[in-house]
């Protein structure tokens, strides 16, 4: 239902429905959605991430994660959050961030949903971000000695050759796919989970965290910081 519409649409209710109306319920009809409004991410890994930003910043960061179970999804669920908006709310927004994959970092906005890529490549990059790897007490250089001893020493590992590949590479810690090899690369530095790394790494930020490459403000793409963080 729209503001001046002269008739209503029934339709059943979906897969997509089910899984955003319970955020929407959660908020009265009031300015409580505009201060935690509903975020778009691709899976689990994601809300483990933005559900430990929230919990460390303490209030600082107020968005409400919803899981879409893959990017092929997005569109569906992006078009749903628009619509409930837009009939619901008045000036709200809702949030959607995607891995950057091969696609640029810039992606145009669906009506009242804020749509995002990150600056790398998948969420598991971040943990190989400046700020990050500051939390798990290691610098980038310091890091990149640890994989090279790992290499030398783990001739036989199953996935020694997918290690080899990003050293080969030129250790392309922004661009490179490093989804088989991320729990190699965290257990590394640390021994928390990298979603917890990152999070907390996240939630660390302020507006004086540098931008320069190498930086989780880089990772993460200015739109995310911009308009999730606030830090510009």
């Amino acid at each position: 239902m729209r503001r001046n519409d002269k008739t209503l649409t029934f339709r059943a209710v979906s897969e997509v429905d089910r899984s955003i109306l319970p955020i929407f319920g959660a908020h009265p009809l009031s300015n409580v959605f505009n201060q935690a409004p509903v975020f778009l991410i691709e899976g689990e890994d994601d809300e483990r991430i933005w559900q430990q930003a929230v919990r460390s910043a303490n209030g600082q960061i107020r968005v409400y994660p919803c899981v879409v179970d893959g990017v092929d999804r997005f569109a569906e669920f992006e078009v749903e959050v628009n619509n409930i908006i837009e009939s619901v709310y008045d000036n709200a927004k809702g949030y959607s961030l995607r891995d950057r994959d091969l696609h640029p970092e810039l992606i145009a906005d669906v009506g009242h949903v804020v749509r995002m890529r990150l600056g790398c490549r998948a969420a598991e990059n971040l943990m190989l971000s400046d700020e990050a790897l500051a939390l798990a007490e290691t610098t980038w250089p310091e890091f990149k000695n640890k994989v090279h001893q790992w290499a030398q020493a783990n001739a036989e590992h199953k996935y020694r050759g997918d290690v080899a590949v990003f050293v080969n590479g030129g250790f392309d810690r922004k661009g490179h796919n490093i989804k088989t090899i991320r729990n190699i690369l965290i257990g590394l530095v640390s021994n928390k989970p990298w979603e917890v790394l990152i999070g907390q790494a996240i939630a660390g930020l302020t507006p004086s965290s540098g931008t320069a490459d190498g930086s989780l403000r880089d990772f993460l793409g200015q739109k995310v910081c911009q308009r999730i963080l606030k830090l510009e």
